[in-house]
């Protein structure tokens, strides 16, 4: 057996020939298996599962809370999780799991300070926590550094904070 992944409660993950079953916090194996598990322990423990190639949730339970439907997940930030569907579209799931910005970008940055860079129509835009846009500026490309993002509009680069304001002109 391959080296347990934990959650805060004792439940966790063992690998058995090559996935990986959920044992709840008594013990008790469940039969499912999954590729891979990811563990945030965060305020909302829960875990990023593999099957069949596409990826779900579970709970520190292993109680499924969202299904087997991305094809890939990103960092959850600002209790918002980055997710990726078919054909290479990218949204975000809430605290809850539930969509809160539907998959629709062709790029999609994590969220930092309560919104996030996403790309469409090959322009990238500053969107909040439920999809709005924050700001009427686009930008031709985007360097996030995850405290004042550096963006490039019309061949010249500035500085704006997470709301949107310019706060270095664009040069």
């Amino acid at each position: 057996m391959g080296k347990p992944h934990t959650f805060p409660n004792g439940s966790k993950f063992i690998e058995k020939k090559g996935m990986w079953a959920f044992v709840d916090e008594n013990g008790k194996e469940h039969r499912d298996r999954y590729d891979d598990p990811r563990i945030y322990n965060g305020h909302i423990p829960f875990a990023v599962v593999a099957r069949e190639g596409l990826y779900g949730i579970i709970n520190d339970e292993g109680i499924i809370l969202a299904g087997f439907s991305y094809t890939e997940v990103g960092e959850f930030k600002c209790g918002r999780l980055l997710v990726g569907i078919e054909p290479g579209l990218f949204g975000y799931l809430n605290e809850s799991f539930k969509v809160a910005v539907e998959p629709k970008y062709k790029q999609a940055l994590g969220f930092v300070g309560g919104s996030a860079f996403v790309r469409e129509y090959n322009k990238w835009r500053l969107i909040g926590a439920k999809g709005e846009y924050l700001t009427d500026y686009v930008f031709d490309a985007v360097l996030d550094d995850g405290i004042y993002p550096i963006v490039k509009s019309h061949g010249k680069c500035g500085r704006i904070d997470r709301l949107g304001n310019v706060e270095m002109p664009f040069l």
